[in-house]
């Protein structure tokens, strides 16, 4: 536990380990090597006394012993990481940074060496154009530039490229990438390299995106955010400004609206349903006319004119929800939040438990979700009466186990039906025969069609061969571990509010931008990397699971303040991303702290005071447009319908047109055996269920030998 928040905890911990004499001369050893005195002891029959307690000695204790336990860890990595590495290159175990880094070494290597390869790949791909290189981390410049090199060099600023070789096109304003290590300081060098040597630079300034209005607003606001050009940052430059050719009495401009924080705000004045109100007032409205390029004559505004943009992924399932409940239609760009989806979860349960059967989590976690609700009492009162947990256990004679017989004969049924079936099978299985949606919910339906696509593909692709690796691959889906990141969803109408995250809005514009989820800015630094030669030099200041620190170091104070000042500088470009979005109306959360005042931590604070009113005191209410009365289906009467109507049922394409036979089950004939040879009807019934019941220990098995032949080139004698 955080010993800063428990310093009780630490006191008796502390007096325990002295009383069992641990160390009599603790006073001497420990707290003589953290450089202070913290106690005042005195021995009492062998054992320590305390009669002084100085709190800001337990706070710089507690320091000095992360301190120690940091730097412990990193003398051992630090040693380990050469092994580790090159253990993964042996194992092939690499990732693309990796691919990328031997890469860069490779052809500085070559390039000391005459340029052999250097010049072999120029052969075949002699121009290359890069886009969004702001976006790219320094190691990326360095291999175009020795890939495009008149002469290599194994200094890579010194490899001039061949001419009209290398097109670089890029924004360091919109430089938001640097936790992925994408580094704005490298492409203000390349840019100073291209306006001596290299080549030439070409300013592009107009803006074709916002109206006269934004790009004039855009003009006062960016200057004092991005004033000059620094070692971290990048000079705003103004946009040109064409002369307004009518007077425009359309909607467009920039306001705020203000939200509240607190523990006993009501909903309705937090950030989802002010930004839900906000959409519901605006669409359809007659007093909210805008005029789109392309567009013949005013309209009103429609839900795909609207784009929420949010600092970060963690709420987006707030807004969702809110929107579903206003009957707003949305899509999300960002990463699928799989874990917001019920009859996934219970779809992935009950998946785990057929294909791991003798695993009794898998099994407690099927019978205690919420399709069947099997309480943890009962499971424990069932355990106290003699049940077995086991599918294949005969528990007829425990009384009160009616249900979860039922339950576990099912689960007994699905497995041994699961030999026959493939993973994306056996989840369409699952979901219709056990009815999820009738009896969980439809809530986020399309995650559950979503996830399995993915587990079609990866069947497809060999990424797990068993289902046991399908239902751990389920698993992680939930748990957040996929990095899967794409726009879903079931509804194919376009017009639908664009829901996303701030660092996937790159390359996206809409009419209006709502700039919501007001949160703290500032960023603390956990990790610096500078780009040097011979190699990059990297700190780690702290090492976190969540919210929870593992690690942490007082020390490295210049690379902190450092890596603290492009984190700085990276924030104001990420407003700058965040208002160009708009093409001409951007509507800024302001967040009401309890006391009445706006927080000064609000991420879009800046923008805020420089709006030209609050979007629900200045802008006239209008028609608001009826919420359309949804259309309510029974679950049950769709899944009845199906059966009752699917074209499958009533033609043979529904039964199998095929056969699944082990080769083991297949009787060969040679050509002498006589067509009156056979073989006992009972011996191949007894071989059939052998071959079935053991199917994955000989699968295994031949896998293993397999796999030995082939690794050992055939010098394993198999016989022995």
């Amino acid at each position: 536990e955080p010993w800063e928040d428990n310093i009780g905890n630490v006191m008796t911990a502390l007096k325990e380990i002295s009383n069992i004499r641990l160390l009599p001369d603790i006073d001497t050893t420990v707290f003589g090597a953290c450089g202070f005195e913290l106690f005042q002891p005195h021995l009492v029959n062998n054992k320590v006394k305390w009669y002084e307690f100085n709190e800001e000695g337990i706070f710089s204790l507690c320091q000095k012993l992360r301190d120690l336990q940091y730097f412990i860890s990193m003398e051992f990595l630090t040693e380990a990481a050469e092994h580790i590495a090159e253990s993964l290159r042996k194992e092939g175990s690499l990732t693309y940074f990796d691919y990328l880094l031997y890469l860069r070494d490779m052809l500085k290597e070559d390039a000391g060496n005459g340029g052999k390869l250097i010049e072999h790949i120029y052969q075949r791909h002699s121009y290359f154009l890069i886009d969004e290189f702001q976006d790219t981390n320094p190691m990326q410049a360095e291999v175009f530039f020795y890939l495009t090199a008149r002469n290599p060099q194994p200094d890579w600023r010194k490899c001039i490229p061949h001419q009209g070789s290398l097109f670089i096109v890029g924004d360091p304003k919109q430089s938001i990438y640097r936790f992925r290590y994408a580094d704005v300081s490298s492409f203000l060098k390349v840019k100073a390299m291209f306006q001596k040597d290299v080549g030439e630079v070409l300013y592009l300034t107009r803006n074709f995106r916002s109206t006269y209005k934004m790009c004039n607003w855009f003009n006062t606001a960016f200057p004092a955010l991005l004033p000059e050009n620094t070692e971290v940052q990048s000079k705003y430059d103004f946009i040109p400004l064409e002369s307004k050719n009518k007077a425009d009495d359309t909607f467009e401009g920039i306001y705020s609206y203000d939200v509240f924080s607190g523990k006993d705000v009501r909903p309705e004045d937090k950030d989802p349903f002010k930004v839900a109100e906000i959409i519901k007032r605006m669409v359809g409205n007659p007093e909210f006319l805008i005029q789109e390029r392309g567009d013949e004559q005013k309209r009103m505004v429609t839900y795909q004119d609207i784009m929420l943009i949010t600092p970060r992924k963690t709420k987006l399932s707030l807004y969702m929800q809110t929107f579903a409940e206003f009957g707003i239609p949305f899509k999300v760009e960002g990463k699928v939040l799989f874990s917001d989806c019920p009859s996934l979860i219970v779809v992935s349960k009950i998946f785990s438990a057929v294909a791991n059967p003798n695993d009794l989590r898998y099994l407690f976690g099927t019978l205690t979700s919420k399709l069947f609700g099997i309480t943890l009492n009962h499971i424990h009162l069932l355990k106290n009466n003699g049940f077995k947990f086991n599918i294949y256990a005969d528990n007829s004679n425990i009384e009160g186990a009616e249900r979860v017989l039922e339950i576990m004969k099912c689960l007994k049924n699905l497995v041994f039906r699961s030999h026959d079936l493939s993973a994306a099978a056996l989840f369409t299985t699952i979901l219709e025969e056990f009815k999820v949606f009738e009896h969980i919910s439809t809530a986020n339906m399309e995650y559950v069609y979503f996830a399995l696509e993915l587990m079609r593909n990866a069947e497809s692709a060999g990424q797990f061969a068993t289902l046991g690796q399908a239902a751990l691959f389920l698993e992680n889906l939930i748990n957040d571990e996929s990095d899967s990141e794409r726009t879903i969803s079931l509804i194919r109408n376009e017009n639908r509010v664009h829901i996303a995250n701030l660092h996937k809005v790159k390359g996206l514009e809409a009419p209006i931008v709502i700039l919501a989820d007001p949160s703290n800015s500032r960023k603390k630094p956990d990790i610096c990397v500078m780009q040097q030669d011979p190699k990059p030099i990297c700190w780690i200041f702290e090492i976190t699971n969540g919210f929870q620190s593992l690690l942490s170091c007082s020390g490295y104070d210049d690379a902190k303040n450092h890596e603290q000042l492009c984190l700085d500088a990276e924030q104001k470009r990420l407003l700058y991303v965040a208002a160009t979005r708009a093409r001409r109306v951007l509507i800024v959360a302001n967040e009401i702290k309890s006391n009445g005042e706006s927080n000064e931590n609000n991420i879009w604070k800046f923008f805020v005071d420089l709006c030209e009113g609050d979007f629900f005191k200045d802008l006239p209410i209008g028609e608001i447009a009826a919420p359309k009365q949804k259309n309510s289906v029974s679950a049950l009467e769709l899944y009845q319908k199906a059966e009752r109507d699917s074209l499958f049922i009533h033609s043979s394409s529904y039964k199998s047109s095929y056969e699944i036979k082990r080769p083991s089950q297949i009787k060969l004939k040679a050509k002498t055996d006589s067509e009156d040879d056979f073989e006992d009807e009972e011996s191949e019934k007894i071989r059939t269920n052998i071959v079935r019941s053991n199917a994955n220990i000989i699968e295994t098995m031949v896998h293993s030998l397999m796999e030995s032949l082939v690794s050992s080139k055939n010098k394993v004698c198999l016989h022995e």
